[in-house]
């Protein structure tokens, strides 16, 4: 994965086998660190070109284990890169080694680390992080659970099915609340990365998810559901207060219908109170969309 930074940066984030080596790239400079890991094991490797195309630095971030990077993004100067990892990348310390946790990583623009956090619950499966979204004052890091954690849970798990989890951090890396948006008897779907951005017009975040054809509706967040929305396939707008945690307003609307559906693969604010959406649409079941949907809407 790449991105660009304030300064025209380009940062460069891959998966590094211990099969090859752990060989890191020739073209830019020689590594400033090495790898802790063996043949078996996964490394990341970041690497930073400046504007010009010019190689900057080189290094690994890495541990005795298998580490992933998942999301990327910057904001306020800063680099911000969410994945999976089993060690101690880079010395900061994992709280369950060998076990699988979300982490974030903060960096600076000329390469430093300013910290690695871990989170979760070492006994669930994470196989991934969904979706890292950074505002002025906050970072939201969006996973898949079935196994809640933590003592700042705001809204809770309907049971041990698997669960959106959205997890609210400082600046600084300080963990401020869980929330879990789920179904009682069924899993959110497995593959999806329902979208999330923070709303200049209400100062909430807001997340959209298209729910599986295993029911109508999330148990969570009961109390404030709206909308006219039913059938399956059902879009979800969901958001959530970054003071509380808690869900301020759930609105269902219903899918295509019929034998398509649509699922929202970008969303942005254009100017406030007006969105932009861009859609893949499905036929019933398929798994690989047939078109783009692409329209706006003031809301």
């Amino acid at each position: 994965m790449s991105a660009v930074d304030d300064l025209d940066q380009i940062h460069l984030f891959l998966v590094n086998e211990g099969s090859n080596g752990h060989t890191p790239f020739a073209e830019l400079p020689t590594p400033q660190n090495t790898s802790n890991g063996g043949e078996s094991d996964t490394d990341i490797l970041y690497g930073m070109l400046t504007g010009d195309g010019q190689g900057k630095l080189q290094k690994y971030i890495t541990s005795n284990y298998n580490d992933f990077p998942f999301n990327l993004t910057f904001k306020n100067g800063f680099m911000y890169l969410a994945g999976i990892s089993a060690g101690s990348m880079n010395g900061y310390t994992h709280p369950t080694i060998g076990q699988s946790l979300p982490y974030i990583l903060k960096g600076n623009s000329d390469g430093n680390i300013e910290f690695i956090v871990y989170n979760g619950n070492p006994s669930s499966s994470y196989g991934d992080s969904r979706q890292l979204v950074v505002n002025d004052t906050s970072i939201l890091q969006l996973l898949k659970t079935n196994i809640s954690w933590s003592s700042v849970v705001k809204e809770p798990m309907q049971n041990d099915t698997e669960h959106y989890a959205f997890a609210q951090y400082d600046l600084n890396g300080s963990l401020q609340w869980v929330s879990f948006l789920g179904y009682s008897s069924a899993d959110v779907p497995m593959f999806e990365e329902p979208l999330t951005l923070f709303e200049s017009s209400t100062s909430l975040w807001r997340n959209r998810s298209r729910l599986p054809n295993t029911f109508d509706r999330y148990t969570s967040g009961q109390s404030v559901a709206e909308g006219s929305g039913n059938g399956v396939y059902q879009i979800a707008d969901v958001w959530i207060s970054p003071l509380t945690g808690l869900f301020q307003k759930i609105q269902y609307s219903s899918n295509l219908g019929g034998t398509e559906s649509k699922r929202t693969d970008q969303m942005k604010e254009l100017c406030t109170g007006k969105f932009g959406y861009l859609d893949r649409i499905f036929t019933t079941e398929s798994t690989t969309p047939t078109q783009l949907g692409i329209q706006t809407s003031m809301e």
